[in-house]
């Protein structure tokens, strides 16, 4: 079998292929809202690739699974264990912060953070 030499990648004449290089991504945060006094704390800038799995989470599994999602990743360990503690959060002031959070991680699929 003769051996023949490949062209260069990209060719002179063909646009060159777009390279992404991301960056780490801070843990900068802001309070986002309180429950009895206590404040709860969200990413600044919420990742494409957590909106990306809620939105997908959305598609196949349908809303309280996306929003139980989204509070796990957005909040974390912490404060979500602290929110599931509480017993006294009835189930509309929970439906408020779910409202918050999701959108919140879906804003860059919205074209928001």
């Amino acid at each position: 079998m003769e051996e023949r030499e490949l062209p260069a990648w990209p060719q002179e004449d063909q646009p060159s292929v777009p390279e992404i290089i991301t960056k780490p991504v801070t843990n900068d945060r802001e309070l986002a809202f309180k429950v009895d006094g206590e404040g709860y704390y969200l990413p600044r800038v919420v990742t494409p690739a957590i909106a990306l799995r809620a939105s997908k989470m959305l598609r196949h599994h349908g809303d309280v699974h996306a929003s139980t999602y989204a509070l796990e990743q957005l909040l974390g360990a912490e404060q979500y264990d602290r929110l599931a503690s509480n017993d006294s959060l009835t189930t509309e002031q929970l439906e408020t912060i779910a409202k918050l959070v999701v959108s919140r991680a879906l804003g860059p699929l919205e074209g928001r953070t």
